[in-house]
């Protein structure tokens, strides 16, 4: 039900602040159920003056689902009005 609220939990680093896990209950279409979901956030490296996790994994119920590497993250330097703009 898109009208209900679930809980997200978020864990962070005590050395650098860097968000490390995320973790909430999602459904999953493969076991039709719903199932914990875990994000866990690594390589954490400088992408036009921030800290960017470059890996990803994802675990559904504590087993490897999803694992992400990204090579290069780069970001506009600055925001065109248009995209804030409410459609017509």
């Amino acid at each position: 039900e898109s009208d209900k609220q679930r809980t997200v939990t978020l864990l962070f680093s005590r050395k650098t602040g860097f968000l490390r896990k995320s973790e909430y209950i999602v459904f999953s279409d493969e076991l039709k159920k719903e199932v914990v979901e875990e994000v866990i956030y690594s390589d954490y490296r400088d992408a036009d003056g921030l800290k960017v996790a470059h890996k990803v994994a994802l675990n559904r119920d504590g087993k490897k689902f999803v694992v992400s590497e990204t090579q290069e993250i780069r970001f506009e330097k600055e925001a065109d009005p248009s995209w804030f703009a409410k459609p017509e």
